[in-house]
């Protein structure tokens, strides 16, 4: 019987997600300059360089907003759906900057498989099933 578990699963989703996420862009808002350089590197001449510094600022923000709105449960659909395409443009990012890399590998291991894909599986999986019981989107009147 999933019933009882169903309740559980989006809030594990959102937590683990979450902080994934605010850990992250937390780490990144400090030295701008030096995450930019990332992007740059890994763009390459794929992308204008206007697209890469507004990408490679904006990011951390991003990734920081995006991941306490998905602890509080807010906007869980729309959020999940602005995640699952942040994890989409890393999986291109990380294929185009490593050629020798299958997609599905991590660059920095270079044995194991790309987590990226997993956190696209449980952002996609938010978008379908909402932020669950325990959500402040349930306590809105929309």
């Amino acid at each position: 019987m999933l019933r009882p578990t169903a309740k559980w699963a989006p809030l594990v989703l959102r937590i683990v997600l979450g902080v994934i996420l605010i850990f992250a862009g937390y780490s990144k808002i400090f030295e701008p300059a030096v995450f930019v350089e990332i992007v740059k590197n890994m763009a390459g001449n794929y992308l204008p360089a206007f697209f890469v510094n507004a990408y490679g600022y904006a990011l951390p923000y991003v990734e920081l907003i995006t991941g306490i709105f998905l602890v509080l449960g807010l906007f869980t659909r729309l959020t999940g759906t602005v995640v699952a395409l942040m994890f989409v443009s890393f999986i291109i990012g990380v294929s185009v900057a490593s050629p020798d890399l299958t997609l599905f590998m991590d660059p920095g291991a270079k044995v194991i498989p790309n987590k990226d894909f997993a956190f696209l599986g449980m952002a996609l999986a938010l978008v379908l099933t909402g932020g669950g019981a325990w959500a402040v989107d349930n306590k809105m009147k929309w």
